[in-house]
């Protein structure tokens, strides 16, 4: 759908190996990017595939399984401005409880 090639300087030092299973498809987290990348505040996320159903950490992306990433993709809308939250179920869904 969006799909293109990196064309800054910037964004080519983002790219991962392009050998790498884990990364042939993956979801791009705009984070602390140009025009108003903060020093010291990371660099763009991304959502890959995991790697050994997940027992492998990653370098600060997020990772899923194969199937469920491409739904995410078909899903997400960039027009919509989407939010990326990492957060767990338990803090999620504590203001909603009902004591």
């Amino acid at each position: 759908r969006l799909h293109r090639l990196p064309n800054t300087d910037w964004e080519k030092s983002q790219q991962m190996k392009q050998d790498d299973p884990a990364h042939k498809i993956k979801l791009f987290v705009k984070h602390n990017t140009a025009p108003l990348r903060k020093k010291g505040a990371g660099s763009a996320i991304f959502i890959h595939i995991w790697r050994d159903k997940g027992e492998r950490p990653t370098v600060g992306c997020t990772a899923l399984p194969e199937k469920v990433l491409k739904k995410l993709i078909k899903w997400v809308d960039p027009e919509k401005s989407p939010l990326f939250l990492v957060t767990t179920a338990a803090a999620w869904l504590e203001p909603y409880e009902v004591k």
